[in-house]
């Protein structure tokens, strides 16, 4: 009994083409095509990709970057005193309107005939504190113009400061502040020091 083979409908004759069957001399390298061989003129490694690269180069940016912004810091708060300028952190809610408790602020020697009214100062108290509050009256005297007192608030404070300002108390006027960074920084200081 003769089995009957079915033929596919999609398969053709199944002869083959005479362009994808390489020449002999082709496969053994007797062509007499020339090809150009490009060869590095010097022997380099080849490049494997490695999990490690690019946290490496991360870890290298944090450190690069951390250096920078410690020499910064470190800069600026040695070199800036020169100037005047000095930093506070705000421990007290009697200027949270303005100046939020830890908030970092940086105030400016300003000579005391120039201060007015509505200014913000930071002051030693009478027992030591470094205090910054509102001038809410500059008081001259009528005897000697010269002599300056000054009258200060808290914004947050009902009452008047009790003790008068003295131009020798003065640190100096409040240029602009920081939010949260003077909190930060004494927690630092609180840790290191």
């Amino acid at each position: 009994m003769a089995k009957n083979k079915k033929k596919h409908p999609n398969i053709k004759n199944q002869t083959t083409h005479s362009d994808l069957i390489p020449a002999p001399d082709e496969l053994f390298g007797r062509s007499n095509k020339k090809f150009l061989v490009l060869t590095p003129l010097t022997k380099e490694e080849p490049f494997v990709a490695s999990a490690k690269a690019p946290n490496y180069l991360i870890r290298k940016r944090i450190g690069i970057f951390a250096a920078a912004t410690l020499f910064f810091l470190l800069s600026l708060f040695l070199l800036i005193p020169i100037f005047g300028i000095n930093f506070y952190s705000m421990h007290s809610g009697s200027m949270e309107r303005l100046l939020p408790v830890g908030s970092l602020i940086v105030t400016r020697e300003v000579p005391a005939n120039q201060l007015q009214k509505g200014d913000i100062i930071t002051f030693i108290s009478s027992d030591g504190t470094n205090i910054t509050h509102k001038i809410i009256d500059v008081i001259q005297s009528e005897v000697n113009p010269e002599h300056i007192t000054f009258r200060t608030q808290g914004v947050e404070n009902p009452l008047m400061d009790e003790e008068p300002i003295l131009p020798e108390q003065i640190q100096g006027k409040v240029f602009f502040h920081i939010p949260w960074v003077g909190q930060f920084i004494t927690t630092l200081q609180n840790q290191f020091m």
